[in-house]
């Protein structure tokens, strides 16, 4: 099976992932956040805490038996934000809880184990308490 080159699924399938685990059910994809586009394309208010999904594909060897991959490498991203430090630590421990070690189900491939890369501790802009935590599978 050819894996999927488009982004969407993926993340798809760890936003639905996160959302099995945290209650409340703010989690989303990057760009949808409620009040966060400047140019209104995302009407509301910006939720006081939220957790924040990107999935971006990242470099992975060809073999050398057949010259290419045959699965794609990726990272996730989980920003949490808040504008209370202890809810932005509480949804980096509900983004690992859901991802560390799970298995993603994309496009009817099954990925490897997700493996955290890193965590950014929190730092403050604008209002709101905000902290990252990387993932990295293949699938």
């Amino acid at each position: 099976m050819t894996p999927t080159l488009d982004a969407t699924p993926h993340i798809d399938a760890a936003v639905a992932a996160i959302k099995a685990v945290r209650i409340p059910n703010d989690v989303y994809p990057f760009g949808e956040v409620p009040g966060t586009n400047r140019k209104g394309a995302n009407s509301g208010t910006e939720p006081a805490t939220y957790l924040r999904v990107t999935v971006e594909r990242r470099y992975m060897e060809a073999t050398r038996m057949v010259g290419r991959a045959g699965r794609v490498a990726w990272r996730v991203s989980v920003r949490s934000a808040s504008t209370n430090p202890r809810n932005t630590r509480q949804g980096l421990l509900d983004a690992s809880t859901a991802l560390n070690e799970a298995r993603l189900v994309v496009a009817g491939q099954t990925s490897t184990p997700i493996q955290h890369e890193t965590t950014n501790d929190l730092d403050y802009d604008d209002g709101y308490y905000l902290a990252d935590v990387i993932f990295t599978y293949v699938c």
